[in-house]
């Protein structure tokens, strides 16, 4: 039994236990990292060449130290583009499992406020049913200035050359779009797509992702644009006047 349940069954209060000290690396130590990483140096060499030089720093440390920098520079990003846009609208297939099926989640997503706008789950998917989706969608937000994200995704990425019938239908509409390239926001579509397929109900997944798959993506929505300094459904950016 672990000893958060231990204490759980007594009804006592939680005793606090000093942890691990906190590493603490000076702005010239992060800008050394950063440099090596640059360079080409893995996680092992960084911290090799850290200790050569007497700088005792933890393989742990020197990996959050890259991520925390990558989360600032994407937030930056991301900031950006609210400041420039109305409407950020991301289109993202997914590939999640019910139970032996592989099949195709389609969801297009209202970013500033981590809404679900339009979403498919089917076996199969062309990318012109994807444009005519996406169009229902782009109507009703035509007054606003949008841009789009989208996933890099079959079928949704050029398989020859830099376009598809879905870049050059956007240009048509003169709305501006980018690939969905950032390795965090890559990794967090795999983890929704792993959580999702553990969880879908092989029978009826339609049935189950309206009750509960919505709500999850959501909610992975809103915590991830709330960790990069964020406010859902906040029109006012942070530094902006």
């Amino acid at each position: 039994m672990s000893r958060r349940r231990i204490l759980q069954v007594l009804k006592t209060k939680q005793i606090n236990t000093p942890g691990r000290k906190r590493e603490e690396l000076s702005p010239e130590t992060v800008q050394l990292i950063l440099d090596l990483k640059r360079q080409g140096y893995t996680i092992e060499e960084i911290q090799n060449y850290l200790s050569g030089v007497n700088i005792n720093v933890s393989k742990y440390k020197v990996w959050s130290t890259l991520r925390e920098q990558k989360t600032r520079k994407l937030s930056g990003e991301i900031n950006k583009m609210f400041k420039k846009w109305d409407s950020i609208i991301a289109v993202i297939l997914l590939h999640p499992k019910a139970g032996t099926r592989r099949l195709k989640l389609l969801l297009i997503l209202d970013i500033r406020n981590c809404k679900i706008l339009l979403w498919v789950l089917t076996e199969s998917l062309r990318l012109r049913n994807v444009i005519e989706l996406l169009d229902s969608v782009l109507e009703s937000n035509m007054r606003n200035r949008i841009h789009v994200v989208i996933s890099r995704t079959p079928p949704l990425v050029p398989t020859r050359g830099h376009e598809n019938k879905l870049t050059r239908h956007l240009k048509k509409l003169r709305i501006t779009y980018h690939w969905i390239t950032s390795e965090d926001l890559v990794r967090i579509q795999k983890r929704i797509t792993k959580r999702l397929s553990r969880n879908m109900e092989p029978e009826q997944p339609e049935v189950w992702f309206e009750k509960s798959g919505i709500a999850l993506i959501e909610r992975y929505c809103s915590e991830y644009v709330k960790l990069i300094g964020l406010e859902v459904g906040k029109d006012e950016i942070p530094g902006e006047t």
